[in-house]
């Protein structure tokens, strides 16, 4: 299933309302998220208005990891629905993933679908749009390795991939980004 287009949203506090509105009433019968992936349940809603609680109010990012959430509701283990959550909320737009913070955790920024937001139901989101319309990647033919390393790696920059030598720091300096290429520097 293709990713769907998002604006990229303020952090502020009403954003934060209207965002965990959006998701209640488009999770119920004949909302969005339940037409568009019927595999998003309670356990997945759950999770997104925890990791909402989690956004930073100046950056819009959520810099929390899957386990430091699931011990905070209490899973144990890895039986926890987060990496499955956070595909499926990136898969619908509502979240937009922009690199890996410290740790191993993914850094994630609040968003809204464009189908959503073009709507007269949120306004409010409408108004805290940051920036244009950011389309998701682009995938890859079926079954290459380049699909299998944009699923893992969804939203890193050329400079998080490029390899920490200097033989090929000196490589990718001379190198144009092209999609025939075979090095896989074009997502």
């Amino acid at each position: 299933m293709a990713s769907e287009p998002r604006y990229a949203l303020k952090a502020t506090y009403d954003v934060k309302e209207a965002w965990s509105r959006l998701l209640l009433d488009e999770f119920g019968p004949g909302g969005w998220i339940a037409e568009t992936a019927p595999d998003f349940n309670r356990e997945h809603l759950l999770w997104a208005l925890s990791l909402l609680r989690h956004v930073n109010g100046r950056t819009g990012e959520v810099f929390i990891g899957d386990k430091a959430l699931a011990q905070g509701l209490g899973y144990t283990g890895n039986s926890h629905p987060g990496t499955s959550a956070r595909r499926t909320l990136k898969r619908l737009g509502l979240l937009h993933p922009t690199g890996r913070g410290k740790g191993r955790a993914e850094v994630v920024r609040l968003s809204a679908p464009a189908c959503l937001v073009n709507s007269e139901k949120y306004e409010t989101l409408r108004e805290s749009v940051i920036g244009d319309l950011e389309s998701p990647l682009i995938p890859a033919p079926a079954g290459t390795k380049k699909e299998v390393e944009s699923d893992k790696d969804e939203g890193r920059s050329l400079e998080s991939k490029a390899p920490s030598s200097k033989k090929g720091e000196e490589r990718l300096k001379d190198h144009v980004r092209d999609p025939f290429c075979d090095c896989g520097c074009f997502p």
